[in-house]
């Protein structure tokens, strides 16, 4: 029993981690129309910002540290769109696609020139133990899970219930619809950019417990967030919570019937097994269809009512 509930707490806590970096391929996907495999760098330069930076060498309590470094990302989100992100949207995908992966190699390079090239640790930052009935697990884990669970929350309300998220919708569902209706497409993606590169930093800063803080301190859970969408299916942000706990519980579970050093085999082979039976994923791409549809006449419902 001990086991099976330090799997589920591991399992989710993993999960809402993939389930957070999917989240963030689909809001740049949905407003730009572009995989963006810059994001493990954007990650990491959120950690950086938050361990090295204002906890390292200004002294800062952990919170403001992580408050600060959610809202310098955001800031450089903003910039980033106006520079690439949006220029990018114009091109042929898989060159925008080749010209994420640069631009994520620039990131780490920057990294190595204004922070450090060698890895580090944050000491103090959720390093306890935590006792659920007769198991034990780390203060981390549970404060991913509360975090990860309050993200998915507030971006929903937000997507659902303010004018700039159904606006976001609009755009998801169709650029040229969304510009007719007299959205700022522009404006748009610097938002849902600068939105994606503070989810970012609240996965850098959420990760930064589980491993040293380096360069290269993302590399498989990226692949595992992609691995996510897909399973959920992608473009669809339900479908990326649902994809990223699935991968997180089966992966932990899997360490029951094979060596834990094979346990990232798991997410890999049920990609596979989910483009064999439902390429488009578990959800289809429906729901994500669905809403944005919504939006839309909420949207035109506005615009007449506006005259």
């Amino acid at each position: 029993m001990e086991t099976f509930i330090q799997l589920i707490v591991t399992g989710f806590a993993f999960g809402f981690l993939y389930s957070l970096v999917a989240i963030e391929y689909t809001l740049i996907y949905s407003s730009c129309r572009l995989i963006n495999f810059a994001h493990a760098s954007a990650i990491t330069l959120g950690a950086y910002f938050f361990g090295f930076l204002f906890v390292g060498k200004m002294s800062l309590s952990f919170w403001v540290s992580a408050v600060l470094s959610v809202i310098v990302m955001g800031l450089i989100g903003t910039i980033i769109s106006i520079v690439i992100y949006i220029p990018l949207g114009k091109i042929a995908s898989l060159y925008a696609m080749l010209a994420t992966i640069m631009f994520g190699t620039a990131i780490i390079e920057i990294i190595h020139i204004l922070f450090t090239p060698l890895p580090f640790r944050v000491k103090g930052f959720l390093t306890k133990t935590v006792k659920i009935s007769s198991a034990t697990t780390t203060e981390a884990n549970i404060w991913i899970i509360c975090v990860g669970a309050i993200v998915v929350v507030l971006l929903l309300l937000f997507l659902h219930k303010t004018k700039i998220g159904k606006a976001m919708r609009c755009v998801a569902e169709s650029r040229d619809t969304a510009e007719y209706m007299g959205i700022n497409t522009n404006i748009n993606i610097s938002i849902t950019v600068a939105l994606s590169y503070m989810i970012c930093t609240i996965i850098g800063i959420l990760i930064v417990p589980l491993y040293s803080v380096r360069t290269t301190m993302v590399g498989t859970m990226g692949l595992k967030g992609f691995a996510a969408g897909i399973v959920g299916s992608y473009g669809s942000i339900p479908g990326a919570i649902l994809g990223g706990i699935l991968i997180g519980l089966l992966e932990n579970f899997a360490v029951m019937v094979m060596p834990a050093t094979y346990k990232d085999v798991t997410a890999f082979a049920l990609v596979l097994v989910v483009l064999l039976i439902k390429p488009t994923g578990l959800l289809g791409g429906l729901d994500a269809k669905r809403l944005a549809r919504i939006a839309l006449r909420e949207q035109k419902e506005e615009a007449v009512k506006n005259g």
